[in-house]
């Protein structure tokens, strides 16, 4: 079976055809982000609650929560949960732990704390990202897993300065940490490389 490559098209947030793109060609998921920031930046990258987030502002945002990021001390493999309601500083938050070579690990607001406490242990998280509206559960969850060194918020990582440089990460390095719901089970986590993304 021989694989057929098509370049994409689509439009800039002002209705207008972005530049073609090889999305296939990018060997990782902030790869494929920086790629479509550098030929299409007005290029719509989602729209949520009627807000259209470009592919330029989040490239750009993105590489400002790295460096914030960077300057905690965090790098490529380190773990970072992220414990954020549906939001473009979810996107900023998940994308810049990538472009930083660290690990994402998404979490659901609504998980109890101790629940919170196993998973930050178990995937070995060194930052918690999240908003004060949760910072209760996460402080309580934090008591129990005291590697988790730094509690941040959006608005002190959206301060940050890009990072001089950045690493390469490989297609088979982890791009993020997915927790099962832990509906019938405690939750599991799943390893994504950028190849399986």
């Amino acid at each position: 079976m021989t694989s057929e490559r098509s370049s994409v098209t689509h439009e800039t947030a002002s209705g207008t055809p972005a530049p073609s793109w090889d999305p296939q060609s990018a060997r990782t998921l902030w790869e494929l982000i920086a790629r479509r920031a550098a030929v299409a930046p007005d290029g719509t990258c989602l729209t949520l609650f009627g807000d259209t987030l470009t592919v330029g502002r989040l490239h750009a945002t993105s590489l400002r929560y790295a460096g914030a990021l960077a300057v905690h001390g965090l790098g490529p493999g380190d773990k970072v949960a992220l414990i954020l309601p549906t939001c473009q500083e979810f996107f900023f938050a998940f994308f810049g732990t990538l472009a930083l070579g660290a690990v994402p690990v998404p979490l659901y607001p609504t998980l109890a704390p101790e629940l919170k406490a196993r998973i930050f242990r178990n995937a070995e998280a060194r930052a918690v990202v999240t908003v004060d509206w949760f910072r209760d559960d996460v402080e309580a969850a934090r008591a129990e897993a005291p590697e988790v060194r730094h509690y941040l918020t959006p608005d002190r990582l959206e301060t940050g300065a890009p990072p001089p440089r950045l690493p390469e990460p490989r297609e088979d390095d982890v791009c993020f940490l997915q927790y099962t719901s832990g509906s019938t089970a405690a939750p599991r986590g799943v390893v994504l490389t950028h190849a399986n993304v």
